[in-house]
Protein backbone atom coordinates (compact mmCIF):
# COMPACT_ATOMS: atom_id res chain seq x y z
CA UNK A 1 0.00 0.00 0.00
CA UNK A 2 1.61 3.24 -0.79
CA UNK A 3 0.83 6.60 0.39
CA UNK A 4 -1.44 7.55 -2.60
CA UNK A 5 -3.93 4.85 -2.28
CA UNK A 6 -4.15 5.03 2.05
CA UNK A 7 -7.31 7.20 2.66
CA UNK A 8 -6.68 9.30 5.96
CA UNK A 9 -10.32 9.69 7.09
CA UNK A 10 -9.94 9.99 10.58
CA UNK A 11 -12.92 8.71 12.77
CA UNK A 12 -12.57 8.90 16.16
CA UNK A 13 -13.32 5.84 18.70
CA UNK A 14 -12.37 3.75 15.01
CA UNK A 15 -9.41 4.48 13.11
CA UNK A 16 -7.77 6.10 10.44
CA UNK A 17 -8.68 4.87 7.31
CA UNK A 18 -9.00 1.21 6.50
CA UNK A 19 -6.74 0.91 9.90
CA UNK A 20 -8.95 0.09 12.89
CA UNK A 21 -8.13 0.49 16.23
CA UNK A 22 -8.05 -2.55 17.79
CA UNK A 23 -5.95 -4.68 14.75
CA UNK A 24 -3.25 -7.02 15.69
CA UNK A 25 -0.24 -6.38 14.34
CA UNK A 26 -0.10 -8.86 11.89
CA UNK A 27 -3.42 -7.64 10.67
CA UNK A 28 -1.75 -4.61 10.58
CA UNK A 29 1.50 -6.16 8.60
CA UNK A 30 -0.54 -7.70 6.63
CA UNK A 31 -2.30 -4.30 4.79
CA UNK A 32 0.15 -1.61 5.30
CA UNK A 33 3.22 -3.64 4.79
CA UNK A 34 6.47 -3.35 7.20
CA UNK A 35 7.14 -0.64 9.33
CA UNK A 36 10.05 1.85 7.97
CA UNK A 37 10.96 2.32 11.33
CA UNK A 38 9.82 0.16 14.66
CA UNK A 39 10.45 1.83 18.40
CA UNK A 40 9.81 -0.39 21.56
CA UNK A 41 9.89 1.78 24.64
CA UNK A 42 9.12 0.67 28.39
CA UNK A 43 7.61 3.84 30.19
CA UNK A 44 8.95 2.58 33.89
CA UNK A 45 5.72 0.51 34.78
CA UNK A 46 7.27 -2.74 32.76
CA UNK A 47 4.68 -2.63 30.16
CA UNK A 48 6.20 -2.59 26.71
CA UNK A 49 4.51 -0.12 23.71
CA UNK A 50 6.04 -0.44 20.60
CA UNK A 51 5.18 1.99 17.70
CA UNK A 52 5.85 1.33 14.03
CA UNK A 53 6.48 4.34 11.66
CA UNK A 54 5.22 4.34 8.44
CA UNK A 55 7.09 7.21 6.22
CA UNK A 56 5.46 6.95 2.82
CA UNK A 57 1.81 6.76 4.29
CA UNK A 58 2.66 9.68 7.23
CA UNK A 59 1.83 7.21 9.69
CA UNK A 60 3.31 6.55 13.92
CA UNK A 61 0.92 3.58 14.95
CA UNK A 62 1.20 2.26 18.79
CA UNK A 63 0.54 -0.94 20.28
CA UNK A 64 0.65 -1.67 24.17
CA UNK A 65 1.97 -5.30 26.28
CA UNK A 66 -1.23 -4.17 28.26
CA UNK A 67 -3.72 -4.53 25.76
CA UNK A 68 -1.88 -7.66 24.08
CA UNK A 69 -0.32 -5.51 21.61
CA UNK A 70 -3.05 -4.43 20.15
CA UNK A 71 -3.20 -1.35 17.85
CA UNK A 72 -4.49 1.73 20.40
CA UNK A 73 -3.05 4.66 18.98
CA UNK A 74 -2.70 5.87 15.06
CA UNK A 75 -1.24 9.16 14.03
CA UNK A 76 -1.45 10.73 10.76
CA UNK A 77 0.70 13.57 9.69
CA UNK A 78 -0.87 13.49 6.28
CA UNK A 79 -2.29 16.51 4.77
CA UNK A 80 -4.74 15.40 3.27
CA UNK A 81 -5.75 13.88 6.95
CA UNK A 82 -9.84 14.60 6.78
CA UNK A 83 -12.12 15.12 10.11
CA UNK A 84 -15.54 15.12 8.46
CA UNK A 85 -15.19 17.41 5.73
CA UNK A 86 -12.35 19.32 6.72
CA UNK A 87 -8.86 18.71 5.85
CA UNK A 88 -7.13 19.12 9.44
CA UNK A 89 -3.44 18.68 9.34
CA UNK A 90 -1.67 22.03 8.10
CA UNK A 91 -4.74 24.05 9.90
CA UNK A 92 -3.33 26.99 11.72
CA UNK A 93 -4.62 27.14 15.55
CA UNK A 94 -7.22 29.61 14.97
CA UNK A 95 -8.46 27.54 11.98
CA UNK A 96 -8.51 24.54 14.39
CA UNK A 97 -10.36 26.39 17.11
CA UNK A 98 -12.89 27.57 15.07
CA UNK A 99 -13.64 25.06 12.83
CA UNK A 100 -16.60 22.88 14.10
CA UNK A 101 -16.09 19.42 12.48
CA UNK A 102 -19.90 18.68 12.60
CA UNK A 103 -21.19 17.63 15.54
CA UNK A 104 -17.81 17.37 17.33
CA UNK A 105 -17.36 21.22 18.21
CA UNK A 106 -14.10 22.89 18.91
CA UNK A 107 -11.18 21.16 20.72
CA UNK A 108 -9.75 21.70 24.05
CA UNK A 109 -6.61 23.48 24.50
CA UNK A 110 -4.30 20.47 26.83
CA UNK A 111 -0.98 21.02 26.65
CA UNK A 112 1.00 24.50 25.89
CA UNK A 113 4.46 23.95 25.66
CA UNK A 114 3.88 28.05 25.01
CA UNK A 115 7.80 27.47 23.03
CA UNK A 116 6.54 26.23 19.90
CA UNK A 117 4.05 22.79 21.12
CA UNK A 118 0.36 22.69 21.71
CA UNK A 119 -2.00 19.82 21.98
CA UNK A 120 -5.42 20.07 21.50
CA UNK A 121 -7.89 17.37 22.26
CA UNK A 122 -12.00 16.07 22.14
CA UNK A 123 -11.33 14.53 25.59
CA UNK A 124 -14.84 12.33 24.80
CA UNK A 125 -13.39 11.23 21.83
CA UNK A 126 -10.08 10.20 23.13
CA UNK A 127 -8.95 12.59 19.94
CA UNK A 128 -5.88 14.86 19.95
CA UNK A 129 -4.05 17.30 17.41
CA UNK A 130 -0.92 18.55 17.89
CA UNK A 131 0.77 21.81 16.66
CA UNK A 132 3.93 23.28 16.09
CA UNK A 133 4.42 27.10 15.81
CA UNK A 134 0.66 27.65 15.58
CA UNK A 135 0.05 24.80 12.57
CA UNK A 136 -1.41 21.14 13.19
CA UNK A 137 1.21 18.55 12.62
CA UNK A 138 -0.60 15.60 13.49
CA UNK A 139 -4.56 14.32 14.38
CA UNK A 140 -4.13 11.38 16.92
CA UNK A 141 -6.77 8.84 16.98
CA UNK A 142 -6.63 6.71 20.34
CA UNK A 143 -8.67 3.50 21.94
CA UNK A 144 -12.06 4.85 23.66
CA UNK A 145 -12.42 3.49 27.57
CA UNK A 146 -15.53 2.57 29.35
CA UNK A 147 -16.56 4.64 32.20
CA UNK A 148 -14.28 3.33 35.24
CA UNK A 149 -11.04 4.51 32.58
CA UNK A 150 -9.81 0.67 32.81
CA UNK A 151 -11.43 -1.28 30.13
CA UNK A 152 -10.65 -0.43 26.24
CA UNK A 153 -13.80 0.15 23.93
CA UNK A 154 -12.87 -1.98 21.04
CA UNK A 155 -14.53 -0.83 18.16
CA UNK A 156 -16.33 -3.68 16.16
CA UNK A 157 -14.98 -4.57 13.15
CA UNK A 158 -16.26 -6.67 9.84
CA UNK A 159 -14.93 -10.33 9.91
CA UNK A 160 -11.68 -10.93 7.94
Amino acid sequence: MTRGDFEHDVRPGVGIGALVLGMTEDEVRAMVGDPTAVDSEDFGDGIIVRTWGYDAQQLSLSFSEDDDFRLGTIASSCEWATLGDSRIVGLAEGELRATQFGALGPPVLDDDFEESWRNYVWDELNLSCWLSDGVVTSVTVMVLFDESGNVPQWPVRDAP
